[in-house]
């Protein structure tokens, strides 16, 4: 996040973060979702599989695929996930995470486009947040939103402090 920033406060070109995912079987696996933060790894129940996230890296190439990535994420996790086949890993992935400048999601319409709601920007915390995004974005939709929580996470915010 700060090296984001900083990128573009210097004249750099920001990069993004970019994070890798997978799934194994597990039997028995967990029943929602697991934050393991020593191994900065989480856990995401699919049904009988479980959707593995970690690592965050900041590289120009935001498609480029590292091996050695997904097998760190392996090796962090394994201890606390033993009845998974880590052999037979699946959708392996990479990709964009979503960063915003202060660290804090972008949840709210969009400046100018108030039928337009957005709901991004939550860095390597979108699994563990949805919920309480969810509920956000519903009362929003229904007006019932606390004025002073929405106020934080509100796009325009975005706008009004980084624009030049």
């Amino acid at each position: 996040m700060a090296g984001a920033g900083a990128g573009a406060r210097q004249g750099r070109r920001p990069v993004a973060g970019k994070g890798y995912s997978f799934s194994v079987a597990a039997e028995p696996p967990p029943s929602r979702l697991v934050h393991l933060g020593a191994a900065k790894v989480v856990l995401a129940p699919m049904g009988k599989r479980v959707r593995v996230a970690g690592t965050m890296e900041f590289e120009r190439d935001a498609d480029r695929f590292r091996q050695r990535r997904v097998e760190a994420i392996v090796a962090a996790a394994r201890p606390y996930l033993r009845h998974a086949d880590w052999d037979d890993r699946q959708e392996e992935w990479v990709g964009p995470r979503p960063m915003t400048p202060d660290g804090l999601p972008l949840i709210g319409p969009v400046p100018g486009h108030p039928r337009v709601l957005l709901a991004t920007g939550h860095n390597m915390l979108g699994l563990m947040l949805a919920p309480a995004t969810g509920r956000l974005v519903a009362g929003l939709l229904t007006g019932a939103a606390d004025p002073r929580l929405s106020s934080i996470f509100a796009p325009v915010r975005s706008i009004r402090r980084y624009s030049r």
